[in-house]
């Protein structure tokens, strides 16, 4: 228990919304902007070094990188979308008593 007697996991739960909100800008046109601007750099820095082997390796480091957390943020966003839609359709089921509950 943190000192404001919140139970750690909602403290944490806290902080992995925030960082999802934040997140969820990633796929506004404002960063696909931001991360087309990232690339040309990216290609104009490689191509004033020659594209040695260092620039490969950081290349490579950073795309692994950046697709291995985008796959836990859309796999994140698939499941609250699902399981936001689960819950209303208990919902409309619960209120509608003529539905089959099987």
């Amino acid at each position: 228990m943190s000192d404001d007697n919140v139970p750690v996991h909602d403290e944490v739960r806290g902080h992995l919304a925030r960082l999802a909100g934040f997140l969820a800008g990633t796929g506004s046109g404002l960063a696909a902007i931001a991360g087309a601007l990232a690339v040309a750099g990216w290609l104009a820095v490689g191509a004033t070094n020659g594209f040695d082997a260092h620039w490969h390796v950081i290349l490579h480091s950073v795309s692994a990188a950046v697709a291995l957390v985008m796959v836990f943020v859309i796999q994140y966003g698939t499941h609250r979308q699902s399981r936001a839609i689960l819950l209303k359709l208990d919902e409309l089921i619960r209120t509608d008593e003529s539905a089959a509950t099987r």
